[in-house]
């Protein structure tokens, strides 16, 4: 039997449930944009990166630079060879602070699940659970070891479970047991493949577990024959709703345009001098008065001119900026109309992900598609 494998990831902002399939031989996680799974950038002090790798069976990770695997002591490791059940905290290595951790195990919930047999507690104050022949329950499905899984009932008759020496751990609600945990209504436990669910004093799980102990009642429950077919409504794991991850850029205004440097009494100096000394000249020397008429106003029109192309210029200028002012205005707008449907489409997906108890019911009641576990979506 070829096991499967999931890697989770998690802390205080993130949560990833990956599966590493038979047939993949690689993967990179990460901040990246070219990485198989990306990681939100804005949580994390810099780039990460891990890289997965196959060897034959196992697999192995290594981390980028700036980064570290820790098991709990005082090791810095760079690579880590992976093997079920590990928890291992990814750290920084400047400060030694954890930025996230790291869960591996087998996957044993690729597998649709059976809970028709139903199994009563009723009577018994221990059941073991292995693959031995002196179980009360036998379970057998390649994964098994020569250790138990033991659910006693205390005084109050409340029950609870302990792990004694199985190899892949007994999980309850998807965490790990470590010693003993009392189990509460609806709660779900997994031994290796099994998954059992827990109710009013009885399990339910597989039918094709092996019932050892006499004094245990139990039963298969059949499909039902109703008119109507309800179909299995166990919502499904793997149905997955991926967030918009696309970066917005927004570009910065165009550049300001450049302001004339002339100064208007600078330019006109020259030729009010000019003017000046030509009437100052012509009166001393004398004569000459329809020369000084036409040097007049040849001066008079330059000073004119030089007058009106500073003004045009001015406008020139105000008429830019407030074409700039306007173009990024415009483009400021369209961005936000942008940002405003993705945050809209963000919206929708998480009312996908966390249903109200009414749109819940509505699934119900409607035969939804999403409850049925057959059926894997990635809605975008």
């Amino acid at each position: 039997m070829e096991e499967r494998y999931k890697i989770i990831l998690y802390n205080k902002n993130i949560y990833k449930e990956i599966e590493l399939t038979p047939d993949q031989q690689q993967l990179t996680v990460g901040t990246n944009a070219d990485a198989d799974v990306r990681l939100h950038r804005e949580y994390f002090f810099g780039k990460i990166t891990l890289f997965f790798s196959k060897y034959h069976s196992s697999w192995k990770v290594t981390c980028s630079e700036g980064i570290y695997f820790s098991l709990g002591d005082v090791r810095k490791l760079l690579t880590l060879d992976l093997k079920h059940g590990d928890e291992v905290s990814i750290k920084y290595d400047g400060s030694d602070n954890e930025a996230f951790r790291l869960s591996y195990m087998i996957d044993f919930d690729y597998e649709n699940k059976d809970y028709s047999c139903e199994i009563s507690l009723e009577g018994q104050d221990q059941i073991k659970i292995s693959h031995g022949q002196d179980s009360d329950i036998r379970i057998d499905d390649g994964y098994s070891s020569e250790g138990a899984v033991i659910l006693t009932q205390d005084s109050s008759g409340r029950w609870g479970i302990r792990d004694v020496g199985t190899t892949h751990g007994v999980y309850v609600n998807g965490v790990k047991v470590e010693g003993y945990q009392e189990l509460t209504d609806c709660d779900f436990f997994s031994v290796n493949s099994y998954s059992f669910y827990y109710r009013s004093s009885a399990m339910f799980t597989s039918k094709n577990i092996a019932v050892m102990n006499s004094g245990i009642h139990y039963q298969i429950h059949t499909e039902s024959k109703t008119s109507l077919v309800y179909p299995k409504f166990n919502r499904n794991t793997r149905v997955q709703y991926v967030m918009p991850e696309a970066e917005i850029e927004i570009q910065q205004p165009a550049a300001k345009p450049r302001r004339s440097k002339k100064n208007l009494v600078m330019t006109l100096i020259p030729s009010l001098v000019m003017l000046a000394m030509t009437i100052v000249l012509r009166g001393i020397i004398g004569g000459g008065g329809t020369f000084v008429i036409y040097s007049a106003v040849s001066m008079s029109v330059g000073v004119v001119m030089s007058i009106v192309t500073y003004i045009q210029e001015k406008k020139d200028y105000k008429r830019e900026c407030e074409g700039r002012i306007q173009s990024y205005h415009q483009y400021i707008e369209a961005k936000t109309q942008e940002i405003e449907m993705l945050r809209k489409d963000e919206l929708r997906i998480l009312r996908l992900i966390y249903p109200s108890l009414k749109e819940g019911l509505e699934e119900a009641f409607d035969f939804d598609r999403r409850l049925n576990h057959d059926i894997r979506l990635t809605v975008f």
